[in-house]
């Protein structure tokens, strides 16, 4: 599996998860951090990407760690940065999600 169909997979399953507004979710490609050992996938409600219109700004949304060879995906955070959750992540701490 390559980094365009995890990509579609994270937003796949984002997007089934129930929320109050039905916001269509998007991982932003172009941010994604690739290492030889995972990727790091961002994502955003669609609607802001297209307008720049804050009030459809997602916040809350935890970037997603997955290892490139168990294809395990691991939920981060929001109150670090994200090489904060990097570490975790390389150390075992992060849940699966």
């Amino acid at each position: 599996m390559d980094k365009e169909q995890l990509a579609a997979q994270i937003e796949e399953r984002i997007n089934k998860e129930p929320n109050i507004d039905d916001i269509q979710v998007i991982v932003l490609r172009d941010e994604t951090i690739e290492t030889a050992d995972y990727f790091v996938f961002f994502y955003q409600s669609k609607r802001y990407m297209e307008t720049g219109n804050y009030s459809y700004f997602l916040v809350g949304n935890a970037p997603i760690i997955v290892d490139k060879i168990t294809r395990e995906k691991y939920i981060t955070g929001t109150a670090h940065d994200i090489e904060f959750y990097i570490e975790e992540y390389k150390n075992g701490l992060l849940g699966k999600w």
